[in-house]
């Protein structure tokens, strides 16, 4: 009774040692709306006001007690309980929804004390808000950290034809929306979390075995250069499981080119597997790759692990399978298939609105259908959804063909370093990990570069300080103890302007816009990283620098 979990109380006046009125005058100081009804076997007029004064919404004697007459009783107070809560409702959306009226002529006749403060919010004047709606019904106004949402109608307005205009902050609904991303995105990683140590230890397992095979007496060149590109191989699948993790746990802008969603696809089948657990199976059919689309991997893996996730839930519940489908056509088809106990019409015809969810409070969201098809068709997709009780579901994702790309491979890598004669200048490599100062140092040097290193920003200035030219290029990492890549940049160009500097950095894309800069123009090269990769950037800044020049 101390708690809102019932909607009504009927509650005995002789309870021991603490009665009926205690009990009601309790409930009602901690807050509980609930109506109370006192019953009681004193047919006393006094009692009844006294349970009134303690905050019971009614008193019922025993004396007159019958189911009906007590039925009666209970569906009245119950139903005055309602009407209170709807008028409480409305009282509390009217006191924040502010209200304009215009005359024929657009001049203001009224505003109320919320329209006044939300304007001077925002910085704007009734003109201009009715400027905004012009021809129109409703619409949202974003200004600065607030979103209004508007509403116009013509009516009257103290007996004359008037133009209303009723505001309300929708601010906190976007928060909403936003906590409500983050915290599927966040939902998706609890689940994955468990597995993610057990895997990349298994991976880091394999890495250093084809290392150590590699060095084994009895090696020979063909058992050597085997090793070290299943090495690679494998540790590339340990950087793409840290990569999802960031992209996952990130707010970032979609980036919109060609990728192989075979090959994706592919590598995500671990993460999918563990999302299911021993709840099921998950097999990837259809179409053998590599099949080409254009959006962006990173929007696109959080819509499938979503999806697939969903399923896992579904299954659950009865089910054996989880079934991805890859068919090359254009539109590229790739369908989400279980066989879990389906939805009804009315439940499967709401499951893309906001908010929607069918899981019970407390449980992870998951992203919710409305944020995949908004990340579908923000990569100019389509997504359909089809499902009946008894039949399991399935959910279409229809996208666009993208152009196909060669990729650089391992193979290629002794050409790539071999050294060449238009490779010229002086760079400076600045990170606080030793093997990755090593491993740059070694390679590009091999290119044909002049290469010097520092373990710190503050041993870099003092390098660039020595001489009275500074580095043709520096190449820093962005986190770093005492002074971070970024100061280390704004302090060398006092002096040189002109110097490139390309950033390395372990957190992504997203480091750049925490410390202000435009990730699109500043150029990035995300750890961990294909030498190859590292050098193409270099050689496009260098290049860059010098047609500047």
């Amino acid at each position: 009774m101390l708690t809102d979990e019932y909607d009504l109380h009927l509650v005995d006046h002789g309870l021991g040692e603490r009665d009926g009125l205690d009990l009601i005058a309790r409930a009602t100081a901690r807050g509980i709306v609930a109506p109370n009804v006192l019953l009681s076997g004193n047919d006393d007029p006094d009692l009844a006001a006294g349970a009134l004064a303690a905050g019971a919404a009614d008193f019922f004697p025993k004396s007159g007690l019958s189911p009906r007459a007590l039925g009666r009783c209970l569906r009245y107070n119950l139903e005055r309980s309602r009407l209170k809560q709807r008028i409480r409702e409305r009282s509390q959306a009217l006191e924040s929804t502010g209200l304009l009226t215009f005359d024929t002529k657009s001049r203001l006749l009224f505003q109320n004390d919320t329209a006044t403060e939300l304007m001077r919010a925002v910085a704007m004047s009734p003109g201009y808000l009715l400027s905004v709606m012009d021809g129109m019904e409703e619409d949202e106004l974003v200004a600065g950290d607030r979103t209004l949402r508007l509403r116009r109608a013509e009516g009257r307005w103290d007996g004359r034809r008037a133009t209303l205009l009723w505001i309300t902050d929708a601010t906190a609904d976007a928060l909403a929306a936003e906590r409500r991303v983050q915290l599927g995105k966040a939902d998706v990683l609890t689940r994955i979390a468990g597995g993610v140590a057990h895997d990349f230890n298994n991976l880091l397992g394999g890495i250093l075995g084809h290392l150590e095979l590699a060095r084994m007496p009895s090696a020979t060149p063909r058992t050597i250069d085997h090793h070290i590109k299943e090495a690679l191989r494998t540790a590339e699948c340990a950087a793409a499981v840290t990569t999802r993790l960031l992209a996952l746990s990130r707010k970032q802008e979609s980036e919109r080119r060609s990728f192989d969603l075979h090959d994706l696809l592919e590598a995500l089948m671990p993460v999918m597997k563990r999302l299911l657990g021993d709840r099921g199976t998950v097999t990837l059919g259809g179409d053998a790759g590599p099949i080409w689309v254009l959006g962006d991997a990173a929007e696109l893996e959080q819509i499938v692990l979503n999806l697939v996730g969903n399923a896992a839930d579904a299954i659950a519940e009865g089910g054996t399978f989880v079934r991805l489908r890859l068919d090359h056509c254009d539109p590229i088809r790739l369908s989400v298939v279980d066989d879990g106990p389906g939805m009804a019409e009315d439940v499967a015809g709401a499951a893309f609105g906001p908010f929607f969810t069918t899981k019970p409070v407390g449980e992870g969201t998951g992203l919710g259908l409305s944020l995949v098809r908004e990340g579908v068709e923000g990569m100019v997709g389509e997504i359909e959804l089809h499902s009946r009780p008894g039949e399991g579901t399935r959910v279409e994702l229809l996208l666009s063909v993208g152009e196909a790309r060669e990729g650089s491979g391992s193979d290629t890598l002794r050409d790539t370093f071999a050294p060449d004669g238009d490779r010229v200048g002086t760079l400076l490599i600045v990170d606080d990990e030793a093997p990755i100062r090593s491993v740059l140092q070694v390679a590009l040097s091999s290119a044909g570069y002049r290469v010097r290193t520092a373990a710190s920003a503050r041993e870099a200035l003092s390098i660039c300080s020595q001489g009275e030219l500074p580095p043709d290029l520096i190449v820093t990492d962005i986190a770093m103890p005492e002074m971070d890549g970024i100061e280390l940049a704004e302090q060398v160009r006092r002096r040189h302007p002109n110097t490139p500097v390309l950033f390395m950095s372990g957190y992504g894309e997203g480091v750049l816009a925490r410390h202000g800069l435009d990730e699109g123009s500043v150029p990035l090269v995300a750890k961990p990283f294909r030498l190859a990769e590292v050098l193409e950037y270099i050689e496009r800044q260098l290049d860059g620098n010098q047609e500047d020049r």
